[in-house]
């Protein structure tokens, strides 16, 4: 539940691609930290932290793939959410 400081999962259709696409427009005007393909942080005006990598640390279990992954660490409420484009 939002403000309980789990971490929620999403899956969304699309691509490694889609997913670097979604990072970026999602950050849009935020303090790039650091910035490589494989890796990023950015840090939002509000003290929201948004990371983005290339694979994921936890293969799907049914394809095998570590897909691309997308974290959103909601400032000040311990929340995290999980986009991952499969």
């Amino acid at each position: 539940m939002p403000g309980d400081g789990g971490s929620h999962v999403r899956h969304l259709p699309g691509t490694a691609l889609d997913s670097r696409r979604l990072y970026d427009g999602i950050t849009l005007g935020g303090n790039k930290l650091k910035d490589s393909p494989d890796f990023s942080l950015t840090r939002m005006s509000d003290g929201t932290f948004v990371t983005y990598r290339s694979a994921g640390k936890v293969p799907n279990k049914t394809t095998g793939i570590s897909p691309p992954t997308i974290e959103i660490n909601v400032g000040g409420t311990g929340d995290m959410i999980k986009l991952k484009c499969l």
